[in-house]
């Protein structure tokens, strides 16, 4: 695909969330602003990073201790393990996941 100029992208608008998503052959990135509320737990066959660009995050991975997560630092999920994903302020994040993902089981605007 090459270069993508992510400001000339168009954002999706979702109810407090705006996105934009990267596809590639393996990989799906994508890059969102959220304002505070909880992705209830959930899981994906898709490894999972989330990198914490702005605001705080509470996050709990299946087996693992409850974590506050900062901006500055990244969360590592492991693909099939349930997760929760609490905004705590408005937020910015870039989240990849790998295999990519099928854009057809996600909401779309």
């Amino acid at each position: 695909m090459g270069f993508v100029n992510l400001n000339e992208m168009d954002s999706e608008k979702l109810t407090g969330t705006n996105r934009k998503i990267l596809q590639g052959d393996n990989l799906t990135i994508f890059f969102l602003e959220r304002e505070a509320n909880v992705v209830q737990e959930h899981s994906h066959p898709q490894e999972q990073v989330v990198y914490l660009q702005e605001g705080r995050l509470k996050v709990k991975i299946e087996g693992e201790e409850e974590n506050i997560v900062e901006a500055g630092n990244a969360v590592q999920i492991p693909g099939d393990i349930p997760h929760r994903i609490e905004t705590l302020s408005n937020v910015r994040i870039v989240s990849i996941y790998s295999p990519a993902r099928d854009l057809s089981t996600i909401p779309r605007p």
